[in-house]
């Protein structure tokens, strides 16, 4: 049985961007992203057209923190919902009462600042995902910019946000295995803080889009022969590429795989049952065993030294 002290773990990369010039979010810290971040903003979940007053998401406890002589960004990611019981079972026997309950699941995230990585730990199966985290960012974000119009006129560039998960390499194996026959591999480039992990053609092509001020560049493998080659390259690429494989199974079925087939989870033994009570330096020191949270480009790190300044009057 898997003890309560074993957590689902799950690595992202955050692409995050403001404004036409794609500016980085480093470059919005102070004046734009840490506010929202930290302004425990609710994005209600609608049920019938109408906003759920007892069903919402929200950040909360998000705290900076110099760990391992690196700023990480850590918060409570929460999931509030009401749910309806109309009985329940007690020795043996069905008990019939209707009851209203509430109840509120948790992740705990980290956001490595240098090179926008994600790790997100999962109190339990029903904890909200990188999915949920993605879609909340983008809402109070929007949220925000709307709220400084209409309050004062003040006009603040949007933000351009994406969390891609970043699949571990045996799943890739595996998954791309499953295939008999690949007639289309498309990869999406996004809107990146950084590049893409990979010199050669895949910086060629991230290098274009940038120069053409392109928010997406597809690039299509059509009917690639060399299965091996492709598997390195969806390798090569998860962390800053949507995908998308299109072809036939072993049985010569249709199939598609995209991201969110690919495995993605590690798990990690935590010393506490609960993650808000977990030890964030001895997290931050056993993540960073991962090449995942490792890397960090060029670019990556001159925006990091530069708002470096910047970011620590902020920590706690």
């Amino acid at each position: 049985m898997k003890s309560d002290k074993v957590k689902n773990l799950y690595f992202g990369n955050l692409n995050m961007t403001f404004g036409k010039e794609n500016e980085s979010l480093l470059e919005h810290f102070e004046s734009i992203f840490y506010p929202v971040i930290t302004s425990e903003t609710k994005k209600y979940v609608k049920k019938d057209g109408v906003e759920d007053s007892d069903n919402y998401f929200r950040i909360f406890g998000v705290e900076l923190k110099l760990l391992d002589e690196e700023y990480v960004l850590t918060g409570i990611f929460e999931h509030n919902v009401k749910f309806e019981r109309d009985k329940y079972w007690d020795n043996g026997e069905i008990i019939e009462n209707y009851a209203e309950l509430k109840g509120s699941n948790w992740s705990k995230f980290y956001l490595f600042l240098k090179n926008h990585r994600i790790a997100l730990i999962k109190e339990d199966n029903k904890s909200p995902n990188l999915v949920n985290l993605k879609s909340y960012l983008k809402y109070i974000f929007d949220y925000d910019r709307e709220k400084r119009k209409r309050k004062s006129g003040e006009s603040i560039p949007y933000a351009v946000v994406d969390i891609v998960n970043i699949p571990l390499d045996e799943s890739i194996e595996t998954e791309m295995k499953k295939f008999s026959h690949i007639s289309k591999v498309r990869l999406k480039f996004l809107t990146l803080n950084g590049k893409v992990d990979k010199q050669g053609l895949l910086d060629e092509v991230d290098n274009s889009r940038r120069e053409t001020k392109s928010r997406h560049v597809y690039l299509t493998y059509v009917s690639p022969k060399d299965l091996d080659e492709i598997v390195e390259t969806v390798k090569i690429s998860k962390s800053n590429v949507e995908k998308r494989i299109d072809g036939k199974d072993l049985s010569g079925k249709p199939k598609t795989l995209k991201d969110d087939d690919f495995e993605t989870i590690e798990s990690i033994e935590l010393e506490k049952e609960k993650i808000k009570e977990i030890d964030d330096g001895k997290i931050v020191k056993y993540l960073k065993k991962y090449k995942e949270i490792l890397y960090s480009d060029e670019g990556n790190t001159y925006l990091y030294d530069k708002f470096s300044k910047i970011i620590s009057k902020f920590v706690k």
